[in-house]
């Protein structure tokens, strides 16, 4: 039976080798935008039971293509339809809200009980939430590392259905884990940010117009460096480098004051990062996975 002692070192391999493929870049940085965008639902999950809002947003990108209509268990569309789950895990719920379902899967897989979330126990807690089918056969699993140079081939088709050379095309849980990480952090954010790339150049212009001022006013008014430079007096009047400070000065103030709110905001989950895509909840359908032991 595998465990995650047994699972430990080949984790710790995997994530040393892995790359996301360049062919799949596209597809995930769409879905790892969206998943960022919908951030706060997904720190609602780890608030509640403490597992990593990212975790949770890899196994719903996976198990229903982020569609919020799907249950985190199989991504079946029963939320507020009174039904419960027919797949596996069969029989739960029914479940009114999205966060309400989620916060039932992770507990039905005694995630809230994990304390110590390294990458490793990420990829082991994904494979024991999709089964252990393929750590049974010593395969990647495709839930975890599909689309990265870690995985080839072989997919269970059908429960308990194994076709080692089925080619899986969905996202992995690993790869989209990382690129939500990425453009969550404050790094990602100002590289990707529209807005935050608008509000530096406001920043630079307001600095320069600071500058400009400070410097025409320090020739005019301070005899030493009159003296070597010379003066600007009658070009530029008073009462314009004083309209230029103050222009200058609110301006890099609300420069700055929104550059802190949209951090802020990004980091509670409510920044929706620019070029995030919208899937269309009726078509991010159930994607049905199966191992014949989840």
């Amino acid at each position: 039976m595998p465990t995650f002692a047994s699972m430990l070192p080949k984790y710790t391999e995997w994530l040393k080798r892995c790359q996301i493929k360049p062919n799949w870049q596209g597809a995930y940085d769409r879905m790892a935008r969206y998943s960022v965008a919908n951030r706060a639902k997904y720190q609602a999950i780890e608030d509640a039971t403490g597992v990593p809002w990212a975790w949770v947003a890899a196994a719903h990108m996976r198990e229903s293509g982020g569609n919020f209509k799907g249950v985190l268990h199989n991504g079946e569309h029963i939320i507020g339809t009174g039904r419960k789950t027919r797949l596996v895990p069969a029989g739960h719920g029914p479940f009114e809200t999205w966060e309400e379902a989620a916060i039932h899967a992770v507990k039905l897989k005694g995630l809230d009980k994990v304390t110590d979330w390294t990458m490793e126990r990420l990829c082991w807690e994904w494979e024991r939430f999709n089964g252990l089918g393929y750590a049974f056969k010593g395969r990647p699993s495709p839930y975890l590392w599909a689309g990265t140079n870690i995985y080839v081939s072989g997919k269970y088709v059908r429960d308990g259905v194994y076709d080692p050379g089925h080619v899986d095309t969905q996202l992995g849980c690993v790869g989209h884990y990382l690129r939500a990480m990425d453009l969550a952090s404050e790094k990602g954010l100002r590289n990707g940010s529209r807005k935050l790339s608008l509000l530096s150049k406001v920043r630079t212009a307001s600095k320069a117009i600071i500058g400009g001022a400070a410097g025409i006013f320090t020739m005019d008014n301070i005899t030493i460096i009159r003296e070597f430079i010379g003066t600007t007096q009658g070009m530029v009047a008073m009462s314009t480098l004083g309209v230029m400070l103050f222009v200058g000065i609110a301006a890099w103030w609300a420069a700055n004051t929104l550059d802190g709110l949209i951090v802020e905001d990004h980091k509670d989950g409510r920044y929706e990062p620019s070029g995030t895509p919208v899937p269309d909840p009726d078509t991010a359908g159930i994607t049905g996975e199966n191992d014949g032991l989840a």
